[in-house]
């Protein structure tokens, strides 16, 4: 193999070094917000015979959203899809449709987008009724027909474990008369331990942190103390109540000291009330998805656990429109819905590139689909799209499909042709410095310590001649 000189591995050394500089952006402000993923109507009806005969989608995107200035009264951007209905059967058909909305964008608050009169139902060109459906969505987690189509309930879930009437037992302990006496700055800590059998008990503490063993051996709360602090624990389902362990952390070990416990109350009540209790319910979120919701995500956390997890619904929390169609036999209807249309939002890029989403999959859960169009009426440039069929026109672009494509759609627009990836440069030269500086310097201890031996050997060959 040839060798290089040592100058030249020098060189390359510090090629590849480069190659690892990674750029930094101007600030650490938030550069993403993520946006909604929308998807066509669907129906909970297992053998609906209706047919789509094709599907228009068009989106009206005037609009470029800065997240923090966002009136949602007035905003414009918007996608519609139009549905072309044919009912073959020779029987009238009533079917009730679910459109998933998606979750609230990242720069915007759920509230903000639950106006009603921001939708709009037509059914052959006259207004609809509908309303507003929450599920429990799992943050971050992708649009899935089969699950979050069957969090849609239109009655409340019971399963083994948990069902509205389940007796929910409230426990409140005093704890004082410690044996020791201690500053002010100890960590003293009660330990709550339960036995663990998740198939009959939850434990939920209030204010503590808690684990399970999983083994069957124990669920434990944890929680900091002083003389006479107040803890209130609840047991879901089967009545426990716990032994009590006290300990001081130090710095290396646990010491445990007693304590006198006192039972100040017990309070039991249903499950319903108790889920009401930890959280308040969205304004305009039913009492039925409410509960659904709030157990979706206990049975998503805590299925196989004795200790009951609670993340809260913010931000987890999926929105539907839900509308009822009657068909005649052999009937044919036009029906569309309306609803903003929330891109993500890369300010990472100059001027900030727009992205949007739509799931088109989920329509080959109709018994038959058609042809489909999808227009996107806009004056911004599409920077990248995820079919690579759209042609432009002069209100945008546009494509045709004579049977559903296999992908989702997924484009991204720019005000800019040529969008710049918005990097500071002052950060890329500082970071770069930081790494080529040290190695400068490793390098010139090790020419120098080369350039000593070198000298050391020659010497050694002139003594030795």
């Amino acid at each position: 193999m040839k060798k290089f000189p040592l100058i030249k591995q020098i060189i390359l050394f510090l090629s590849v070094m480069a190659v690892f500089i990674m750029p930094v952006y101007a600030n650490s402000a938030q550069t993403f917000w993520n946006g909604t993923t929308s998807s066509g109507a669907h129906t909970q009806d297992g053998e609906c015979p209706i047919t789509v005969i094709h599907e228009t989608l068009t989106y009206d995107l005037g609009v470029q959203p800065v997240p923090g200035k966002i009136d949602p009264e007035h905003y414009e951007n918007s996608f519609r899809a139009e549905y072309t209905f044919h009912n073959p059967s020779d029987l009238e058909v009533n079917v009730l449709l679910s459109f998933p909305l998606g979750t609230s964008p990242g720069y915007m608050n759920m509230d903000e987008t639950d106006d009603e009169s921001q939708y709009e139902i037509l059914v052959s060109g006259k207004a609809a009724p509908a309303v507003i459906r929450y599920t429990w969505k799992p943050h971050g987690n992708a649009f899935s027909l089969e699950n979050d189509l069957a969090r849609l309930k239109n009655e409340y879930r019971s399963d083994s474990f948990f069902r509205p009437d389940l007796t929910v037992t409230e426990y409140q302990y005093r704890f004082h008369s410690f044996s020791k006496q201690f500053d002010e700055n100890a960590n003293l800590t009660v330990n709550a331990i339960f036995p663990d059998n998740p198939a009959e008990t939850k434990i939920f503490p209030r204010d503590a942190s808690a684990w399970s063993t999983g083994d069957g051996e124990s669920a434990q709360v944890f929680e900091r103390i002083r003389e006479e602090s107040v803890m209130t624990l609840y047991c879901i389902g089967k009545k426990q109540e716990p032994e009590f362990r006290f300990y001081e952390q130090t710095k290396d070990r646990q010491e445990d000291f007693e304590a006198e416990t006192e039972l100040l109350a017990v309070n039991e009540m249903t499950y319903e009330e108790f889920i009401h209790r930890l959280e308040e319910k969205p304004a305009g979120m039913s009492d039925l998805d409410f509960y659904n919701a709030m157990t979706d995500m206990f049975r998503y956390y805590s299925a196989d656990s004795s200790i009951l997890e609670m993340y809260g619904l913010s931000g987890n929390v999926m929105k539907w429109l839900q509308y009822e169609l009657v068909f005649e036999p052999d009937e044919t209807l036009v029906n569309s819905v309306k609803a903003p249309a929330y891109p993500s939002v890369d300010m990472k890029f100059d001027p900030p590139m727009l992205g949007y989403d739509y799931l088109l999959s989920p329509a080959s859960s109709w018994k038959e689909f058609g042809t489909l169009d999808i227009i996107i009426n806009t004056d911004l440039f599409m920077n990248k799209d995820s079919l690579g069929t759209f042609e432009k026109t002069d209100t945008g672009y546009q494509t045709h499909f004579e049977s559903l494509p296999d992908k989702e759609l997924s484009f991204s627009l720019n005000a800019s042709e040529n969008p710049k990836r918005d990097i500071n440069n002052s950060y890329f030269i500082i970071t770069a410095l930081l790494i080529i500086i040290p190695l400068a310097g490793i390098i010139l201890l090790i020419l120098i310590v080369l350039g000593i031996v070198k000298l050391l050997r020659r010497k050694k060959k002139k003594d030795e001649i």
